[in-house]
């Protein structure tokens, strides 16, 4: 299956018991700057497969003023921690009850959310950044390869696409890109991600603390001012010793909130 042709009706965000309040009881999502994930490595795989096509295409290309904007971009990449700008994030899965998922996201048990889709894919903003676009992870090497140099392209043939300098203007999808490169190795994850570019020192990131200190984030809004129902269509319990007591609790939560959608216990054994 291709990734053009992914499109489950529900996804599903992992998280833990206070996630899960905090999420209910806000209305939102946390959008992490990439570089923050729990696998920090993310941020340097997507970036080694963008200095590749942008290295290819600076090769490759023979006008003046299209390769000063193939360098300009090509700088927005430094090896250095603090870039100029990124991506916030947040994840999301195809898969409701899946192992590893419980493993890295559901410490001591944890909850899958299954989103609607669709109604994710309405259009939503943070600050004065670019509007969220809901996307899935791209595996393939050679398929994010095609995808950054289709980027280049863009951006290189045809300015009006941007406000910006093409320079910038290609390292500002570019880092959107990064954000949706995995290695392959997590493909079994089915993962789709809400990205939008942030310059970090123009928005209003937020902060809280983590294992990498001082941790950037904004806010995705699960109600859009086109729909104020909730998106939120089932909960997923993860493997746990009292499965029918966390479902009671989660359903009377979920109750507290005006939502009456399934609660489905995990078939993960509990070890």
């Amino acid at each position: 299956m291709s990734d053009d042709d992914r499109r489950p009706d529900l996804l599903y965000h992992y998280t833990t018991t206070q996630g899960l309040i905090g999420i209910l009881d806000s209305d939102c999502l946390w959008a992490t700057e990439v570089r923050f994930l729990n696998d920090v490595s993310e941020a340097s795989y997507g970036r080694e497969v963008v200095l590749e096509a942008l290295r290819a295409a600076i090769k490759a290309e023979q006008d003046k003023g299209r390769l000063r904007n193939l360098r300009t971009a090509l700088s927005y990449f430094t090896p250095r921690l603090g870039w100029d700008m990124s991506s916030i994030v947040v994840c999301f899965s195809e898969q409701p009850d899946q192992l590893s998922q419980w493993r890295a996201y559901g410490r001591g048990g944890g909850f899958a959310i299954g989103f609607d889709r669709s109604a994710l894919e309405q259009e939503r903003t943070f600050a004065d950044a670019p509007a969220f676009y809901l996307v899935p992870v791209m595996y393939e090497r050679s398929a994010q390869l095609r995808a950054a140099a289709g980027s280049i392209r863009q951006y290189l043939d045809h300015p009006k696409m941007a406000k910006l300098e093409s320079g910038e203007g290609v390292a500002v999808a570019l880092f959107l890109q990064v954000a949706v490169f995995k290695n392959v190795a997590f493909e079994e994850e089915r993962e789709w991600r809400a990205v939008t570019h942030v310059g970090v020192n123009p928005c209003p990131l937020k902060f809280r603390p983590s294992p990498w200190g001082p941790t950037p984030y904004g806010t995705f809004p699960l109600r859009t001012a086109h729909d104020a129902t909730s998106p939120v269509r089932e909960v997923r319990v993860g493997p746990s010793a009292h499965p029918d007591t966390v479902r009671a609790g989660v359903d009377l939560l979920l109750k507290s909130h005006g939502l009456d959608v399934p609660v489905i216990p995990s078939k993960v054994p509990l070890r």
